[in-house]
């Protein structure tokens, strides 16, 4: 009966997986014995862990790992989770039912809501109401998507991965966005750029360069080589080295503070030939020679820990 028991619920796991490869997030086990003991209640005596007790260990677990700009994007969502279920909720009493509800809320909160003066002293569901009434825009798909439910998500199953709960009651719930990637923001025109790179620095005599080096070089390696603000602000010089013949710029993260916005973030570019013609190699020689760890010395992050301000 056990190995039966057993076969079941890995024959149910291979059907779950097969629907999320196909796009259905929501799937659910259907096999009546695997429903039944999901439903289950925790077991009488035993430990039952709160709504707070899930967020703050969450949090913690995860503190080492994240930026600070994270770590407060963090705030919104773990008081909406708090205001919605309370602090004392029992996370395993949490059903799906009240997870999609949840999320229902989250989808139509109004931007700006804790600011809106018609709003103050309403409940979540009575903002979602008054702010239908008054024609307020909601939450970005983005907003909802990677600012609440990514955390909402991860706090949900670090309590699955913890064994407090069975089931994420969010899982899967995220707004489609009909916007593609590529269409949200416009590209810079030739015309654009043109402009841009004819004023500032870039028109000047050479040795303004010097002056404030990030100035200059940043928006030209931006340019090149597809980089973010931060990561050309917080580069080594010893990321840019000879590589297989190569000469390379790493983007990657180190124990004195470097941070990379995610794994696929880590990478090594060779140098765009416009950038060794413009004399960026020769910038990174001098700081070499000099002794600098910072390719642009005196960059320091802010209070977020962003650099390149």
């Amino acid at each position: 009966r056990l190995m039966a028991a057993l076969l079941r619920g890995r024959r149910e796991l291979l059907l779950m997986e097969r629907s999320r490869l196909l796009g259905d997030y929501a799937v659910e086990p259907k096999d009546p014995l695997l429903r039944s003991i999901l439903a289950a209640p925790a077991p009488a005596g035993g430990k039952q862990r709160t709504v707070q007790e899930m967020l703050d260990g969450y949090q913690a677990d995860n503190r080492d790992r994240q930026a600070t700009s994270t770590r407060k994007a963090a705030n919104a969502p773990s008081r909406l989770l708090l205001e919605y279920f309370g602090p004392d909720r029992a996370v395993a009493t949490i059903t799906r039912d009240e997870g999609r509800a949840f999320f229902d809320i989250v989808k139509g909160l109004p931007t700006n809501y804790t600011k809106r003066k018609e709003l103050r002293g309403l409940s979540l569901v009575e903002c979602v109401t008054k702010g239908q009434e008054l024609g307020f825009p909601t939450l970005s798909a983005k907003t909802v998507n990677d600012t609440y439910m990514t955390f909402i998500g991860g706090a949900f199953r670090w309590a699955v991965r913890e064994g407090w709960i069975t089931l994420n009651p969010v899982d899967g719930l995220n707004v489609v966005d009909e916007v593609a990637a590529e269409e949200k923001r416009d590209p810079f025109t030739v015309d654009q750029l043109n402009a841009l790179f004819r004023s500032g620095p870039w028109s000047g005599p050479k040795e303004d360069r010097e002056i404030d080096p990030l100035r200059y070089w940043g928006p030209l390696v931006a340019l090149f080589q597809g980089m973010r603000r931060g990561e050309i602000a917080q580069l080594h010089v010893a990321d840019v080295e000879e590589l297989d013949g190569e000469t390379v710029i790493h983007v990657r993260p180190s124990a004195d503070g470097k941070r990379v916005k995610s794994a696929a973030g880590r990478r090594v570019l060779p140098v765009h030939p416009e950038l060794v013609k413009l004399g960026f190699l020769s910038y990174v020689d001098r700081q070499r020679t000099a002794g600098h760890k910072q390719l642009f010395p005196n960059e320091v992050p802010n209070k977020s820990g962003h650099w390149g301000d």
